[in-house]
């Protein structure tokens, strides 16, 4: 295993403050693991069933413009179909003058937690639907044949 010392200068000292160890930060537990890698950063789900994997990663993939679409679906806005009084409009206005873009929002768990959920009981729902129906599953299984022999040629 490769071993990176990190030092620190205390006066006119070096101090080691931190040991790199490649083959530590690279290992990962039993088990089937996903990892995503993309222009923004890289990704590991832990644990996956490699049944789904290829369903887990086009849902991880798409989290990020998941999230943008319930970010923008989340701006508070008066309700629809609702005529404001002029004073409820202008107080409307000032409030969000005042707050800002955060005036826009009220205390919500984040688009990438309601992403990573909706993500997971996707997850959840699909394996319970090929447990319930075998012919799912086959058609599913026929999918991923398919996919390999066109990736092939």
């Amino acid at each position: 295993m490769s071993e990176e010392v990190f030092y620190k200068k205390v006066g006119r000292r070096y101090v080691p403050v931190r040991v790199h160890d490649e083959g530590l930060m690279n290992s990962v537990a039993e088990g089937t693991h996903l990892v995503m890698c993309i222009p923004a950063g890289r990704s590991i789900r832990y644990n996956i069933d490699p049944d789904f994997a290829a369903m887990i990663a086009a849902g991880y993939y798409a989290e990020d413009a998941i999230s943008s679409a319930i970010i923008k679906a989340q701006e508070m806005r008066p309700q629809s179909g609702r005529e404001l009084t002029p004073e409820q409009h202008a107080a409307w206005s000032k409030f969000v003058e005042v707050m800002g873009d955060r005036g826009r929002y009220i205390e919500i768990p984040s688009a990438r937690e309601a992403t990573e959920a909706g993500v997971k009981a996707m997850m959840v729902a699909a394996t319970e639907m090929f447990h319930k129906n075998p012919s799912v599953k086959q058609a599913y299984e026929n999918l991923l044949t398919l996919a390999a022999l066109a990736k092939k040629s």
